[in-house]
């Protein structure tokens, strides 16, 4: 997670949000799953806690309770998100032709094509999906 920590620190084009406090982001998390959705993933907490949210040209990573307009809340997002066939997933962001989806039951993080609902490439690691998201 480091080496995309770096990435993104030393971006001239990626917006980020300000760190989220990760206990608050493991509060909003349990709140999730209370509203029926699956638990935060560790990595995302962790990620979060560096960067809530990040933003680049149509191409978003979801923010934990952002305070930032130009952000988008993970909440609010899967609430209206359509695509997810388990309780169990989770989309944590997007880019012009896929969402990122983190299935809680598998441990996975993959690709789903927008337009036909396919599922692209997996990754064991948020760091991985969250490079290939942003086009690093």
């Amino acid at each position: 997670m480091e080496k995309l920590i770096e990435v993104i620190e030393n971006s001239d084009y990626i917006e980020t949000g300000a760190p989220q406090n990760a206990a608050k982001a493991r509060i909003y998390g349990k709140g999730m799953v209370e509203a029926g959705f699956a638990d935060l993933p560790e990595e995302y907490i962790k990620f979060c806690s560096h960067f809530n949210g990040v933003w680049t040209d149509g191409t978003q990573v979801y923010a934990i309770d952002p305070e930032e307009g130009f952000l988008e809340d993970v909440l609010a997002k899967n609430d209206d998100w359509i695509y997810a066939t388990s309780q169990q997933q989770l989309v944590l962001g997007e880019n012009d032709f896929d969402f990122l989806v983190y299935d809680a039951e598998e441990e996975v993080y993959f690709m789903l094509d927008k337009d036909y609902g396919k599922l692209g490439r997996r990754f064991e690691e948020l760091e991985q999906a969250v490079a290939v998201l942003l086009g690093l």
